[in-house]
């Protein structure tokens, strides 16, 4: 059995902000560097190639053996990269390469700008069947609409999520937000240079399983085209977005890449290297996140969720 476990981190807060959709779960960076020094002194980091060429070698990999990952490419990855450089500690960025040096920002991060800042009155949510904020209902309400949007084309969901902006009377220019900046190709770069490794979390975040053949192409190989001209090096490693995959999705990525990872723990399999599972830590305390117990907790929250109504 391959005993190589793998954690990951989206964006790194100056400081926790609770009322947004998306950076409420952030972790800061005094966070990131009291997990790292709790993981120093308990685990083996590794790097993402050790780790893949000790599958490669016939699944051997240290038992507490610990990558670390980033997901989406977002500018504070670059803040949180020099912290784990000053550490010696290696990690993997996987970044959305339509981000890259444009003003381009992904379906997800655009559906959480709604939601936080959405204005509309108790009145005018009751007018259109939207439960009131801070509710059970309206937890679940964000979260299955959230999936409904995730299966959509994109010129519908981008018509759809212009219409949910007019509704809740909230902002639609997601660049407004200092925390929505990207990763440029020269901090992609400078990043590697400090030891760091670039992976591809697809071009535009698009979730693979509602793709036709042509758009999963664009997502799993054709970003990662891009991504090794930026960067001038090749990039051997995927992490699939929102950790959503399929047969498909996963046979594609094993022909282009060493190893793919899904999120959360409870999808994918140790087992398989193009559906390697890892554990989102940015959330939750560090000692938690690396028990034995917490896969399986995960799961039955997801078995709650599903009782829930939630999909």
């Amino acid at each position: 059995m391959f005993h190589g476990r793998v954690i990951y981190y989206h964006h790194i807060a100056e400081a926790p902000r609770p009322e947004h959709w998306f950076f409420r779960s952030a972790a800061t960076l005094g966070k990131l560097r009291s997990d790292m020094e709790y993981l120093l002194a308990r685990y083996e980091l590794i790097s993402i190639e050790r780790m893949a060429s000790g599958w490669e070698r016939g699944r051997s990999c240290p038992a507490r053996a610990v990558a670390v990952t980033f997901d989406d490419g977002l500018h504070s990855n670059y803040e949180a990269a020099r912290l784990l450089h000053d550490l010696s500690i290696p990690a993997c960025f996987f970044v959305t390469t339509a981000t890259i040096d444009t003003a381009f920002v992904p379906w997800n991060l655009r559906f959480a700008h709604v939601l936080s800042t959405a204005r509309a009155s108790p009145a005018e949510l009751d007018a259109i069947a939207v439960p009131r904020q801070g509710s059970i209902a309206r937890r679940r309400w964000e979260q299955n609409l959230r999936s409904t949007i995730a299966q959509m084309p994109p010129d519908r969901r981008d018509q759809e999520l212009t219409r949910l902006a007019a509704e809740l009377h909230a902002d639609d220019s997601p660049g407004r937000d200092a925390d929505v900046r990207f990763l440029t190709s020269r901090q992609l770069r400078e990043m590697r240079q400090w030891g760091m490794t670039i992976g591809c979390h697809g071009a535009t975040h698009d979730t693979l399983t509602r793709c036709n053949d042509g758009e999963r192409v664009d997502e799993v190989v054709r970003s990662k085209a891009r991504l090794e001209g930026l960067l001038d090096a090749p990039v051997e490693f995927f992490a699939y977005p929102d950790g959503v995959y399929d047969r498909a999705a996963r046979d594609l990525a094993s022909e282009h890449y060493r190893m793919a990872f899904t999120a959360p723990s409870d999808v994918g399999s140790p087992q398989d290297r193009w559906r390697f599972p890892r554990h989102a830590v940015e959330a939750v305390p560090i000692r938690r996140a690396m028990s034995w117990w917490f896969p399986w907790r995960t799961r039955a929250a997801r078995a709650a969720k599903e009782a829930l109504g939630y999909t």
